[in-house]
């Protein structure tokens, strides 16, 4: 690293960086070694960071347009600035292969970046009220001060969606990062600091996620919670929020069909699905889980997938030519591993991988798959794609739709009209639809589906985090 100071173990409350007399260490999970710790707080000094954030909202609620650009702009270019030093945290504290964290920095970015502009075309509007002498003025404001609780497997990105809109907006944020990922958070709000963001209006705690989350929850001023993460957390947290009447923004699990017809090209397909099914090592909420494949094409596409899937390196994601780095840790290996045994026991076929060393998870094909299996009904999360065989279009969409989870499907076919007709029966927020040319094109097209969010960074739009006041005129 160049930036020595980027990496930092500390927590960030009220323009301050404070230790703790408890501590969680984080560990690479390419080898399990320790490579820092960070602070365990206690509940008195997460409602010291509570109280930072009440405070920091006074200030930063009555900043001008023009100071949240000039700070977000600021913020954007020092990210890109540090793209290496962040990338390599990144990988050592996640594991994901150092082009993959590259990516993710510039991602990250990018949503830092489009609030900026977003200010640019925010205000508010007056309409006409019953009478010449009436008028209704529409404003925004922002809501108060905010909290954003982040995962582990986009631990750059997931931050600066939550929190760009929100310091945009004029909100003042308390983030609490994944313990097993903290350093690229703390890594974020230490270049906020160093884009003159005011003290209090952003405080980064670490600690135990349970006693975090409930004091979050449970305290009146802190306006709205954003989460992204397990299905069953964001139900607790839900619950949690009640006595409070929080606002929420819960993206949750997914479990998202990849849904390829018969006139496609294979060889382009099966690439595709494995750059989708490889992104941060299968670790991805929105990662293709269920392969609907149809039946002219079954045994050749999985044949040809399995043929290239299996050739993956895999290693420790900071060396050369590797494809796919560790999983999070032995838990997450044995999750996969338990999934697959219930289906093979289940008639499934494993055409290449199946095992892990270390937390290495072997590059997987799983043949011959049905909805009676524990891996047709949960979140994969690794690098694992369990291939289904169809043949009618409506069997396929009753079984895609079977599911609790609504985040993203994948549909591949040159018939761009046929595509339409089955996006408007699938129950998932986004839709990318690919008409399998040269040309890659995806075009989005809606879901009904609410377990999760489908277009990426939609749910934590700029109105999120604002509230609506209307001023009767009369004169």
């Amino acid at each position: 690293m160049n930036n020595l100071e980027l990496f930092n173990n500390k927590n960030y409350i009220n323009g301050k960086w404070l230790v703790s007399s408890s501590l969680l260490p984080v560990s690479n999970p390419a080898n399990d070694k320790v490579i820092g710790y960070v602070p365990n707080l206690n509940s008195s000094e997460v409602k010291q960071a509570i109280d930072s954030t009440a405070e920091g909202f006074i200030i930063w609620s009555k900043s001008t347009i023009k100071e949240r650009y000039d700070f977000l702009t600021n913020w954007y270019q020092l990210i890109v600035k540090n793209v290496d030093e962040l990338a390599y945290i990144l990988t050592l504290e996640q594991g994901k292969i150092i082009s993959d964290a590259k990516a993710e920095v510039l991602y990250a970015a990018s949503f830092v970046e489009w609030f900026a502009l977003s200010l640019m075309t925010h205000s508010s509007y007056i309409r006409i009220g019953n009478n010449s002498s009436h008028k209704i003025i529409t404003e925004h404001e922002p809501i108060g001060p905010v909290a954003a609780i982040t995962p582990w497997n986009f631990p750059l990105a997931m931050v600066t969606r939550k929190a760009a809109p929100a310091l945009a907006a004029g909100c003042s944020i308390l983030l609490k990062p994944s313990s097993q990922t903290p350093f690229s958070a703390l890594m974020l709000v230490f270049l906020a600091e160093q884009a003159k963001l005011p003290a209090g209006v952003f405080n980064v705690i670490t600690g135990e996620a349970a006693l975090i989350g409930k004091l979050i929850c449970e305290d009146f001023r802190i306006r709205k919670l954003s989460f992204t993460g397990s299905t069953e957390i964001g139900k607790t947290l839900y619950a949690q929020s009640a006595s409070s009447l929080k606002k929420l923004s819960l993206e949750l699990g997914g479990n998202a069909p990849f849904i390829i017809l018969n006139d496609v090209n294979i060889e382009q397909v099966t690439d595709d699905l494995i750059r989708a099914k490889t992104r941060s090592n299968g670790q991805s909420c929105t990662s293709p889980n269920r392969i609907y494949i149809h039946q002219d094409i079954y045994n050749h596409f999985v044949d040809v997938l399995s043929a290239k899937f299996s050739k993956l390196k895999i290693g420790n994601g900071l060396d050369a030519d590797i494809c796919l780095g560790p999983l999070i840790n032995k838990k997450a290996c044995h999750h996969v591993q338990s999934l697959l045994e219930d289906a093979t026991k289940h008639g499934a076929n494993i055409l290449c991988g199946g095992k892990f060393k270390d937390n290495f998870f072997e590059p997987t094909v799983v043949k011959n798959c049905h909805d009676g299996m524990q891996i047709f009904k949960a979140e994969i999360f690794g690098p694992v794609l369990a291939c289904y065989e169809f043949s009618e279009i409506s069997a396929l969409i009753q079984s895609a739709n079977n599911t609790e989870y609504g985040l993203q499907a994948y549909i591949y076919t040159k018939d761009i009209s046929l595509a339409q007709k089955i996006t408007a029966d699938l129950d998932f927020g986004m839709v990318s639809v690919n008409s399998a040319s040269a040309s890659n094109t995806k075009a989005p097209f809606g879901g009904r589906k609410a377990s999760g969010f489908g277009i990426e960074g939609s749910h934590e739009g700029l109105l999120e985090y604002m509230n609506i006041k209307y001023i009767n005129m009369q004169y």
